[in-house]
């Protein structure tokens, strides 16, 4: 079954959820929008006054960093006093409560839901747990080489329209694994394919999504190096160190998360430092740095040609808007979130053609 088919089912079955939630005295009318720079649906509660709700519907969200990706996504096509609500096949607590927290309704079909506008309407119904618990996503899209793939033409998208050897060469994959891929993209929609062997996005929306909760689950943890301590404190003394390190060498390297955030935004003075290096830059940072689990310094592998942005003159180095959107995710605090907001509206959004909000 196709994502459109699963997310149709699922809207049917919140639906009933809500319905059922309501009773008669509260008339719920839904708008389906069925275009992929939209929302996915219009919810409106016939209270007085009405309330009117953007939503979106997803089939799997499994962890806190997803549950910040669809709450900063599903605001991105709200006006700014719109509130938004989600809809899924199931809602575990851990993403429940990320969504109280943040203000974001939710229904899932199981029959948990939270709506808190007073005092029209006040709903929390928690706990419930469907007869058995989603297995792994089956397919190469969420493992670590098809989120290689995802990530390429979600961020150069002229790739596209290029061979697949092309493709699986700029995100460092085995030429049948990419054909895999490629096929079970066209087969959920993501991509549609062309003449000439050209492709397009399909539902853009869902790419990200599934890119972003394969970096979570699977692609981050493989790319991990480890996480370290410096002599120095201040995240702006560490960078000087590694500019020293790296100046004049032909290593590749890449900031990330909140350095490459601030860059972007000028929004977050973070008080760690990420990036992604190779094997030389790594060795290179390796003498000033000290094993440290819970150390402010965290390197990541570079995974692909793909994963560094064009560097501009004058700039350190850094990865794509969309690692760097990930990576914010990842850290989770209420700053973070407030950048990866900014950056997937102003960055990642407009560069699939999407259009987020307009107000």
């Amino acid at each position: 079954m196709n994502t459109e088919n699963r997310e149709t089912e699922i809207i049917r079955a919140c639906q009933a959820t809500l319905h059922g939630l309501l009773g008669p005295d509260i008339a719920a009318h839904l708008e389906l929008e069925g275009a992929p720079r939209r929302p996915d649906f219009q919810l409106t509660l016939k209270t007085h006054p009405p309330i009117r709700l953007v939503g979106e519907c997803k089939t799997t969200i499994a962890t806190r960093t997803q549950a910040h990706h669809v709450m900063l996504q599903t605001r991105a096509f709200a006006a700014g006093n719109e509130r938004v609500i989600v809809f899924a096949k199931w809602i575990p607590e851990v993403v429940a409560e990320e969504f109280r927290k943040n203000g974001v309704f939710f229904v899932d079909a199981v029959g948990n839901a939270y709506l808190h506008h007073a005092p029209q309407i006040v709903i929390d119904i928690r706990g419930r747990r469907p007869e058995a618990r989603p297995g792994p996503e089956p397919g190469r899209i969420v493992e670590a080489a098809g989120l290689k793939i995802c990530h390429a033409l979600l961020t150069r998208p002229e790739l596209l329209k290029r061979p697949l050897r092309d493709i699986a060469e700029e995100a460092h994959v085995a030429l049948g694994t990419a054909q895999i891929v490629i096929k079970e993209l066209i087969a959920a929609r993501l991509l549609v394919p062309g003449k000439h062997n050209e492709r397009r996005l399909g539902d853009a929306k869902a790419l990200i999504d599934a890119f972003v909760r394969g970096y979570d689950i699977k692609l981050r943890p493989a790319c991990l190096i480890g996480r370290f301590r410096h002599k120095k404190n201040r995240p702006d003394e560490v960078l000087e160190t590694f500019r020293a390190r790296l100046a004049g060498t032909n290593a590749r390297w890449g900031l990330t998360g909140g350095l490459a955030a601030r860059e972007l935004t000028r929004h977050l003075e973070p008080n760690t430092v990420t990036a992604f290096v190779d094997e030389r830059a790594e060795e290179a940072l390796r003498a000033e740095l000290f094993q440290d689990k819970n150390g402010p310094v965290t390197l990541l592998r570079v995974f692909a040609p793909t994963a560094l942005a064009e560097t501009r003159p004058g700039r350190d180095p850094m990865t794509t808007p969309l690692l760097t959107y990930a990576e914010l995710l990842n850290e989770g605090g209420p700053r973070e979130l407030e950048t990866a907001e900014m950056v997937l509206e102003r960055y990642i959004l407009p560069g699939v053609d999407l259009e987020p909000r307009t107000a």
